[in-house]
Parts: structure tokens; sequence; C-alpha cells
């Protein structure tokens, strides 16, 4: 990897929008909502999101220039725990990033009980949060849980 990533917090309308398209992209791999989400929608959402939300785009950096966004990332505080989540666009997968991301983000989660979902199918990304340190706490034969596990080496 010639490059280094870059984590940018959404703060505006307009990356609300790039943030739309790219888990427009994932959304197969979506656990909850599958659907896909329009613009008007992304704008009700954007307006009214909740402050226990961190949304990060990813950005790829070479020889100085900033790409087009390449991901985005999202933790958010469920009470006695963070959820995190996050996708990369499909010619940004099998690069090492998805590892980079998550690891970022177990990093700056403020609650230290860390979980994720992933469906069952998801192998690439089972296989991702496995290395990072996450084990199966509930697998229903279609979505698993994970919990961040901090005896583990990162």
């Amino acid at each position: 990897m010639n490059n280094f990533l870059v984590l940018k917090k959404i703060e505006t309308i307009d990356e609300a929008m790039i943030l739309r398209n790219i888990r427009n992209q994932c959304r197969e791999f979506m656990t909850r909502d599958t659907s896909y989400i329009s613009e008007e929608q992304q704008k009700r959402w954007f307006v009214n999101i909740k402050p226990d939300y961190k949304i990060f785009l990813l950005y790829s950096v070479e020889l100085g220039l900033i790409s087009s966004p390449i991901g985005y990332g999202l933790i958010r505080d469920e009470g006695d725990f963070s959820l995190i989540s996050g996708g990369l666009v499909e010619s940004e997968r099998g690069k090492g990033y998805g590892s980079i991301l998550f690891n970022y983000l177990i990093k700056n989660v403020t609650n230290k009980n860390i979980k994720l979902e992933v469906l069952k199918s998801n192998t690439r990304a089972f296989v991702i949060y496995n290395n990072l340190g996450f084990r199966v706490v509930n697998d229903d034969g279609e979505l698993i849980t994970m919990e961040y596990n901090y005896d583990s080496p990162i």
C-alpha cells in the first residue's frame, strides 16, 4: 500500500449524500435495513441525526492527493455498549482497508463494550472481525453478533 487512509467526521448535507451513495453500494451486506435510501430520506435522517452517532467518511491519500471517499464508519452508543459498522465501495474491498477502518473505530469508541453484526454469508467481513479480536456472542443462523475481546492483540 503506497497510500494512507484518512477518516473525516460527516458534518454537512453534501457529506451525508456521499455516505448515502456508499451505503447504498453496501446494502447487500447490511444487517438491519437493506432498502435503497433516497436523497430525501437521507436529508431527513441527517437533519434528525442523534448526537450518539459518530459517522466518518474514509478517504485514501496517495502522493498527497485525497481520493474520492472509499468507505464509511459508524459508532453508535446503544447505552451499555457501542455498536460499530462500516463499509467500503466495491472497488476498494480486499485491500486491507476494512481492517484499518474497524481498528480505528475500535480505538475511538467511548463505551468499551463494543459489538457489531455481520451476516453469516459475509465470510470476508467475519474473518476481518475475528482477526481484530471480535468473538461470536450470538448466531441465529443468518445474523452473527460479535463482541470485542480486549485480550486480543491488534
